[in-house]
C-alpha cells in the first residue's frame, strides 16, 4: 500500500481477512485501496461496514461520505458529513463536504452557511470557485465575481518562468461540469459569458 501497488495490497488484506474477518484496521486499509483503484461501490460497501459496526468512528464515516459523494450519491454523502459535522463541529471535512453535497443537490443559501464557517484561509481554489457558484446561483453577483476574482489570483503563479504562461493561467473560465451545474439550475451560456467577461477585466 505504501509503495502504491494498491492491487496487490487489496491480495494481501483479503488473504488476512480470511484470517482475521473481524480486524476494523484490515477492513479500512482494504477500503482505502478499493478506493485509490477507483472501485468506489466496494470502497463504499466496506466503508459501510465500518460505520455499522463502529457508528462514532469519525474516520469511518468521513470515508464513507466522501466515496458515497464521489458517486455522486450526494443525498446519502450529505447524511453522513452531518454526522460527522455533530461529532466535531469544526472539522473541516465535514463542512467542505455538507457545503459541496449541498451545492450539488441544489441548497446553494445551505451550502454558503458551510463554506463561510471554514476558516478564510483554508479555502483551496476550488473552494471559493464552488462559493463563488453558490453566491451566482443566489443571486449574489457581486460577491460571486469576487470569490472568482480570489480563486483566480490564488491560482496565478507568483513567479512564471514565461510571461505568456502567466498570462494563460490569470484567464478566468468555466469547467465543463461547473457549466452543467450552473445551466442546470438556471444560469444561461450569456450570464455565464456576461459574469466570465467581470472577472477577467
Amino acid at each position: 500500500e505504501r509503495l502504491k501497488l494498491y492491487s496487490k495490497a487489496i491480495i494481501c488484506y483479503e488473504k488476512a481477512l480470511v484470517i482475521d474477518g473481524q480486524s476494523m484496521w484490515t477492513l479500512r486499509h482494504l477500503g482505502l485501496c478499493q478506493l485509490r483503484i477507483g472501485n468506489l461501490q466496494e470502497a463504499s460497501n466496506i466503508f459501510f461496514r465500518l460505520t455499522t459496526t463502529e457508528p462514532d468512528n469519525t474516520a469511518y464515516i468521513q470515508h464513507y461520505a466522501e466515496t458515497l459523494a464521489l458517486l455522486g450519491r450526494y443525498e446519502q454523502a450529505l447524511t453522513q458529513f452531518f454526522k460527522l459535522e455533530y461529532q466535531n463541529a469544526k472539522s473541516e471535512p465535514a463542512l467542505r463536504g455538507i457545503a459541496w453535497c449541498s451545492l450539488l443537490c441544489g441548497k446553494q443559501t445551505q451550502s454558503l452557511t458551510y463554506y463561510t464557517r471554514i476558516p478564510q484561509d483554508h479555502l483551496s481554489i476550488q473552494d471559493r470557485r464552488n462559493m463563488g457558484h453558490a453566491n451566482l446561483l443566489c443571486g449574489n453577483i457581486d460577491q460571486a465575481i469576487s470569490y472568482y476574482k480570489s480563486a483566480l489570483s490564488q491560482a496565478v503563479d507568483p513567479a512564471p518562468s514565461l510571461e505568456e504562461n502567466n498570462e494563460r493561467k490569470s484567464v478566468f473560465q468555466f469547467f465543463p461540469d461547473e457549466v452543467q451545474l450552473l445551466n442546470s439550475n438556471g444560469i444561461s451560456q450569456i450570464n455565464l459569458q456576461f459574469v466570465t467577461d467581470l472577472v477577467n477585466q
